[in-house]
């Protein structure tokens, strides 16, 4: 499957808005479509969301992103590797739950 190119740049803009609540749905988008990605869609998606994560200021937003790439990290195309710009993310700021999934990509 794929959600194609035109949807999926579709997505990217959603996931770069400068609304904190537009970017939390464009998360959202993400765990709905999470079956739709084909592989090369899954490690760009997650490779976009570990960068915006990374940065984001507002911590509703950043835990929809955390927890889209949790979903995504059961679908063929996930690379560990490609989330590491969370681990830079300052842990005091995080709350329980954003812990939990930095955690567990750390422990795969």
């Amino acid at each position: 499957m794929s959600v194609g190119d035109k949807q999926l740049c579709r997505l990217v803009r959603r996931l770069l808005d400068e609304r904190p609540r537009g970017r939390e749905e464009a998360a959202e988008v993400v765990c709905d479509w999470l079956r739709a990605f084909n592989e090369r869609e899954v490690g760009l998606v997650v490779a976009l969301l570990a960068s915006i994560a990374a940065v984001e200021d507002d911590p509703d937003a950043r835990e929809a992103q955390l927890h889209a790439m949790t979903e995504l990290s059961i679908r063929p195309g996930f690379d560990r590797a490609q989330v590491a710009p969370v681990y830079g993310i300052d842990r005091a700021v995080l709350g329980p739950g954003e812990l939990e999934y930095i955690d567990g990509f750390e422990e795969e």
